[in-house]
């Protein structure tokens, strides 16, 4: 039986895959701006180097699935705390949402056409960009309750600083996704640094997770 030691390691394998490729993205596609860009319009089918971004994304969504799988397995077998066993299976679940997020891209790059940001803000796109931005919203969802879930029915009785970690971590998060929501509409803001930011946190979330014991899920 593969450890949930060694899947940790997956896992983080699997994150920073997915970051050392956007860290070329100024390299390899200049024109898309760190601070006005999604991520996503990396991906999109008429951007040079769009296929590796692609497979760079769903590699290592891959790799997550992959983690977390053995995870839940493990912790189902090991008959751990009903809590950290649900809390593994949301982890699953979102791993699972991140590869249907890379597997379906935007249409085009809003920010660099107004017509096709005029297009998103009417939601006048093909069923590929409704399934990537429904994967989006269900990811970062399934974060924010994860978070919350995590600091209020396994840390708080335990360690103030794990509780109090991923509440602040729930609300930043929540106050990042809210802004990016809103400069979506209005098209007025640094919506790809802002989203760069929360992507950050989000990585960072997910090694901290498979590397913090206190919170038994390894």
């Amino acid at each position: 039986m593969t450890s949930n030691k060694t899947a940790s390691y997956i896992g983080i394998f699997g994150i920073g895959f997915i970051y050392f490729n956007w860290l070329l993205s100024p390299i390899l596609n200049p024109k898309l701006s760190l601070m006005n860009s999604y991520v996503s319009e990396l991906n999109v089918p008429n951007q040079p180097y769009h296929l590796f971004f692609t497979l760079g994304d769903f590699f290592g969504a891959i790799l997550m699935a992959m983690c977390f799988y053995i995870i839940l397995k493990n912790n189902v077998v090991l008959k751990k705390d009903k809590n950290i066993v649900f809390i593994s299976k949301i982890l699953f679940l979102i791993s699972l949402v991140a590869i249907l997020n890379a597997l379906f891209t935007m249409d085009c790059a809003p920010s660099l056409s107004d017509i096709c940001f005029k297009n998103q803000q009417s939601f006048n796109i093909s069923m590929g960009q409704w399934v990537h931005m429904s994967a989006a919203v269900l990811m970062f969802g399934g974060v924010l309750f994860s978070t919350f879930y995590i600091a209020f029915k396994i840390m708080k009785s335990k360690n103030h600083i794990n509780f109090y970690g991923n509440l602040i971590l729930f609300v930043t998060q929540s106050i990042l996704n809210i802004l990016i929501i809103t400069i979506s509409f209005t098209g007025e803001g640094p919506i790809g640094l802002l989203q760069r930011i929360s992507l950050l946190l989000f990585q960072l979330w997910i090694v901290y997770i498979l590397l913090n014991k206190e919170i038994g899920i390894i």
